[in-house]
């Protein structure tokens, strides 16, 4: 898949008819759009997320949701997207009240047909307030796009919006693949991890399987039992519904909260602004690490509160290991004397057979009793006898799961939680000694400042962190409801399972419900092996991309990724097999790391869709930037564009490097406040 051109039309800061052209040249794979802050590349980027997906384009980025809720709603959001120019006009003329934007792609396959081009054009006409998008397949309209509808098409033929994020992506946002601060965070990015994997698409199915066998059972004239299943199932809708309120509503409270912020942010720098540019840059480095120490506070004591869980274990220290050797003894002693009652109760029986038999024939009594004995000693020769068992007091009396849980708790205190244990407590204590040291500083600063202004300021900044408090405890109090409706939609779950087996089905349905269930157990079977795979496949890729990316020899030794149920997690380990903390990596060095993970989740994915990267080369050293640009990328997709800021965030001998993969090359000019694309001959860049 290959973008051949794009058009923008009275799209924010382009007015007008504006069209850029990506020639195809497989060695020359890299478009480099450039132009200064407030010129319209972030805008660029947006134009196509919203080309593809209208308002889905908020399920594509949290920024584009916090914008969209900012503008009061998609309506609002859609409107603002006219040009500026147009939209203060005091009367519109025909043609004016509208925006579009086209892409036009080649070499797409659709049902095993490869098309020579598909052109996907999303239109907003702000006096109707009406949205439309036409997709056109080698020029016509097709049945296909019709039947699904334009955006169903998208999202299956083109790329899924789930997944679009690792394919438009800002290089200073990329950390948050590294940045993970919550368990919802890291729930979040592993769905779009599954996607991307191929994962998802199968755990859907065999969803979808699931769900077919409860229909069978639903429409069953079991009807005492398919009415208390029918009960069951209403409440866990309910149960989801309410869950997807809370979600909702927790979504809606984190950007409500980041804008809040901020607005404080905002004003907390004006409280100590006194004209001078370079205190106002260190206001902004400290803002910025207080920021960075609140969210490691927070990611430390989340870990904590995991690992206070089994903390009491470790407080015991050598009582638990007496404990778990007690366990085990009662384990085994219970074992060996169950074995030496069922082996006693055999004997017995054998001995009273062959006593039977005998009596039916002429063998004296002393012979009997010889036999009898010579089976005894058999047995005995073979098998422990209730002498050879050393007895055990039960103190315990635990079940073999339990007994076996116990032990590997202790093995895990044993081998590693005290160090890590400590370590966390260090780590933590001296974040907040940081954090505390550095929100003394800035508060300082501000108390200095006693005019007016800045006492209006302040009024207006407390105002602010009380509604931030207020919206922090409604977030908390969602999140609690949250886990209740979990644990509420897990019971339900347990009692719709059990009481869809007691659903007695006719016999057609049964025959459909065998195979549901054949095809269940396949495709159980199948993504464990897939999931495996995708495992090794990504771990293997991770590693050898820090390794290529990354001037420190063999920094990362081992990459190790954990896929349990909805989680997708990925720890580094140092040649000691020491855990590297993806938090105490330097931003350089995260980002790195989180462009890595992008790699090898494109590489796994074996989409051919573009990447387009804005702000690159953020926080890199100039080694750094050399492996970025050099093996990056030319190699992360077939067709790369990137849009830099010349001098920061390429620079001329960067961009040196660069030119042997880079195709073509444009420059953003703005007139009167009105943008466009100018096309240079890529040596004439930085001479512009």
């Amino acid at each position: 898949m290959y973008i051949s051109s794009i058009v923008l039309e009275n799209f924010r800061l382009y007015k007008g008819f504006n069209q850029i052209d990506f020639p195809l040249d497989s060695a020359k794979n890299v478009f480099v759009i450039a132009g200064d802050n407030g010129f319209g590349k972030t805008t660029f980027l947006t134009s196509l997320v919203w080309c593809l997906y209208g308002r889905q384009m908020a399920d594509v980025d949290d920024k584009f949701k916090r914008e969209i809720a900012e503008a009061g709603g998609y309506k609002n959001y859609a409107r603002s997207n006219l040009n500026k120019s147009l939209l203060m006009a005091p009367e519109l003329k025909m043609g004016e009240t509208f925006y579009a934007v086209t892409i036009v792609f080649s070499g797409v396959v659709v049902n095993a047909v490869l098309c020579n081009s598909i052109s996907v054009r999303r239109t907003y006409d702000i006096s109707t307030n009406e949205e439309k998008v036409e997709v056109l397949i080698d020029g016509k309209a097709n049945e296909l796009t019709k039947e699904m509808g334009p955006d169903f098409f998208i999202n299956d033929y083109i790329l899924n919006k789930e997944i679009a994020r690792f394919f438009f992506f800002d290089s200073e946002k990329i950390v948050s693949l590294a940045e993970i601060k919550s368990l919802a965070d890291k729930r979040q990015l592993s769905m779009a991890y599954s996607e991307v994997l191929g994962i998802k698409k199968y755990e859907d199915l065999k969803s979808n399987l699931e769900n077919v066998r409860l229909r069978l059972r639903r429409k069953s004239d079991d009807i005492k039992e398919r009415d208390k299943l029918n009960v069951l199932l209403k409440k866990k809708e309910e149960g989801e519904k309410r869950l997807q309120e809370q979600e909702d509503s927790t979504k809606m409270l984190e950007s409500e909260i980041a804008a809040l912020k901020s607005q404080s942010d905002d004003i907390q720098i004006a409280l100590i602004k006194e004209g001078n540019a370079n205190k106002l840059e260190e206001l902004k480095k400290q803002q910025l690490l207080l920021d960075t120490l609140k969210g490691k506070d927070e990611a430390y004591r989340n870990d904590l509160i995991g690992m206070l869980d089994i903390a009491p274990f470790a407080i015991g220290g050598n009582r638990f290991r007496e404990v778990v050797e007690q366990a085990k003894k009662e384990m085994q002693f219970t074992h060996d004397k169950s074995f030496i009652e069922v082996q006693n109760q055999l004997l017995d029986t054998v001995k009273a057979g062959l006593m039977q038999n005998l009596q039916q024939t002429d063998v004296g009594v002393s012979a009997k009793e010889v036999f009898a004995r010579m089976l005894e000693d058999s047995f005995k020769s073979h098998y422990k006898s209730t002498q050879e068992v050393d007895e055990v007091e039960i103190l315990l009396g635990l079940t073999e799961e339990q007994t076996n849980e116990l032990a590997e708790i202790y093995e895990h205190l044993k081998t590693s939680y005290r160090l890590i244990f400590k370590r966390l407590v260090e780590d933590y204590r001296r974040n907040r000694y940081l954090m505390d040291k550095t929100g003394r500083r800035i508060a300082t600063a501000v108390a200095k400042e006693e005019d007016s202004v800045v006492k209006k300021h302040r009024r207006e900044k407390e105002g602010i962190d009380r509604k931030i408090e207020e919206k922090t405890r409604l977030y908390t109090k969602n999140l609690e409801e949250k886990g209740r409706i979990l644990q509420e939609l897990a019971v339900l779950q347990k009692q719709v399972n059990e009481l869809a087996k007691k659903v007695s089905l006719d016999d057609i349905d049964r025959e459909k419900d065998r195979v549901a269930e054949r095809l269940i157990r396949e495709l159980t079977a199948f993504l464990v092996q897939f999931k495996s795979e995708k495992k090794l496949s990504l771990e293997q890729h991770i590693k050898a991309n820090m390794n290529m990316l990354m001037h420190k020899d063999d920094f990362v030794h081992r990459v190790e990724v954990t896929i349990a149920e909805d989680l997708i997690d990925i720890r580094l380990y140092n040649r000691n097999e020491t855990e590297i903390p993806t938090e105490l990596l330097s931003k350089g060095e995260q980002q790195l790391y989180a462009t890595s993970i992008l790699k090898a989740l494109v590489d796994e994915s074996e989409m051919q869709f573009p990447i387009f990267i804005d702000s690159p080369l953020q926080k890199f050293d100039k080694r750094h930037a050399t492996k970025i640009i050099t093996e990056f990328y030319p190699r992360i997709s077939k067709q790369v564009v990137i849009f830099p800021l010349l001098e920061k965030e390429l620079t001329l001998d960067e961009y040196e490097d660069l030119f042997p993969f880079v195709n073509s090359v444009y420059y953003i000019r703005n007139l009167n406040g009105a943008s466009c694309f100018e096309q240079l001959t890529p040596e004439k860049l930085f001479a512009k």
